[in-house]
This record gives structure tokens, sequence and C-alpha cells, in this order.
């Protein structure tokens, strides 16, 4: 039973920091665009 509830909380995290990086990919990714638009 402790392994079980390990593993979910390792899933958890895991896809936490999926969808932080996730984010934060997509954030640099604008702000690079935007970065290079002309003035």
């Amino acid at each position: 039973m402790g392994k079980s509830i390990a593993f979910i909380n390792w899933h958890s995290v895991a896809h936490t920091i999926t969808r932080i990086q996730h984010n934060t990919y997509l954030l640099y990714d604008h702000w690079h665009k935007v970065k290079e638009l002309p003035e």
C-alpha cells in the first residue's frame, strides 16, 4: 500500500513538472516571437 501511494505521488509530481516545463516553453516561445517583431 505504501508503494502505491508513493507511485501516485510520483506520478502527480512528474505530471506537474511536465506541465510547468510545457508552460515555460510556451511563454519563452511567445516572448521570443514578440522580441523578433520589427519595430
